[in-house]
């Protein structure tokens, strides 16, 4: 049951780790694309 519960922690933490990595890269590809959207409006 032990050995489960371990498993299963560090399967958790990988998880968070990838999706903090998948949700950092989405800020990074997203960011200029939304201050540009940012900049066309305020420009209007």
């Amino acid at each position: 049951l032990a050995v489960v519960f371990l498993a299963f922690d560090v399967f958790f933490a990988i998880f968070c780790v990838a999706l903090a990595c998948m949700i950092g890269i989405a800020l990074c590809c997203c960011l200029p694309c939304i201050i540009a959207i940012l900049y066309a409006v305020a420009g209007q």
